[in-house]
């Protein structure tokens, strides 16, 4: 009986340590999701914004400016 009692003990342990594992894997993706998203944005800011640089500079020099 001490043996199946120490059995079911270490399987808790191992579910409750199996579930911790998941939920910080879980959190890990949902933050380098979120970073992927950030990238993302800030990539597209950086190419509307040289777009736009661009674009003014093209603009300004065919009026002489």
């Amino acid at each position: 009986m001490k043996a199946v009692e120490n059995t079911l003990n270490s399987l808790s342990i191992d579910t409750r340590v199996m579930r911790e594992i998941l939920q910080r894997i879980e959190a890990s993706q949902r933050d380098g999701a979120q970073l992927r998203r950030d990238d993302r944005v800030a990539r597209q800011a950086l190419l509307n914004s040289t777009s736009c640089a661009t674009y003014f500079s093209l603009l300004s020099s065919s009026h002489g400016h």
